[in-house]
């Protein structure tokens, strides 16, 4: 019961509009400012240092559908074997899960984003599973690290973390708290497999994807071209999920 009330008050507070549309870059802008403006020259300060994404004037980079996906290297979850590519981690679960028509799947995530952990990656990746999409979950840096841009949410509350999350130093650093993430994800999702890899420490991926806090896409494997993007997460998930059930995976791109 308290989890569900966790998660009806997250989402009320990440609505945009009236929620039925995913959210355009104008609404993003004037919600973070309206919750983050008023927390006083210090926060404000501090969140547009974080957010770049997210200001006011800001011309969005992300990828479009029909667009190449970026690549980038990333890190495996097990550091025996060691690093790959974006685009080669998607044909390999292509192929291995297959998946509807050759597409995969794309969360962008890390831990110390409260949405992200109490409904955000559930709602994307349960939205995403039922279209038989595999899906892949990308470790990148943190939204809210402890030393730079915190959440008072982390620290207190229902939403608070059980373990202090700085901005990543290094890249044992990113795959510990990688490990966190995996973990909770195993146990929300209820599944052992969390298909996860972790964005080298330049944050070349996160950066090509606009992807903090999180993000979703989809990439065909055969084009290596992006089929869905989201909006920045949180804000109107169900809108997002909404988009995803809706999604044409027979065509080349697909546009929210």
């Amino acid at each position: 019961m308290l989890q569900n009330k966790m998660r009806t008050t997250a989402a009320k507070n990440t609505q945009c509009g009236d929620g039925t549309k995913d959210c355009t870059q104008e609404q993003i802008v004037a919600k973070e400012k309206a919750g983050w403006f008023p927390k006083g020259k210090e926060a404000w300060a501090s969140f547009q240092r974080a957010r770049p994404y997210s200001l006011e004037g800001y011309v969005t980079l992300a990828p479009k559908p029909g667009q190449p996906a970026p690549d980038g290297t990333v890190m495996n979850f097990n550091e025996a074997d060691g690093k790959t590519t974006l685009l080669a981690k998607v044909r390999s679960l292509a192929t291995t899960a297959n998946g509807a028509n050759n597409k995969v799947a794309i969360i962008f995530s890390c831990s110390t984003c409260p949405a992200f952990r109490v409904f955000g990656g559930h709602d994307f990746y349960q939205a995403f599973t039922k279209k038989g999409l595999p899906v892949l979950f990308v470790y990148t840096r943190e939204a809210h690290g402890h030393d730079d841009f915190e959440s008072a949410m982390n620290e207190s509350g229902p939403f608070a973390l059980k373990n202090t999350i700085d901005m990543h130093r290094s890249a044992e650093e990113r795959r510990a708290s990688a490990v966190l993430c995996h973990a909770h994800l195993a146990t929300q999702l209820k599944i052992a497999d969390v298909n996860i890899v972790i964005d080298d420490m330049d944050d070349k991926l996160e950066r090509a994807y606009e992807a903090r806090p999180f993000r979703g896409y989809v990439i065909d494997a055969d084009s290596g071209t992006i089929v869905y993007a989201s909006s920045l997460a949180p804000f109107n998930m169900p809108a997002k999920a909404k988009d995803i059930a809706n999604l044409n995976l027979a065509s080349k791109a697909n546009k929210h």
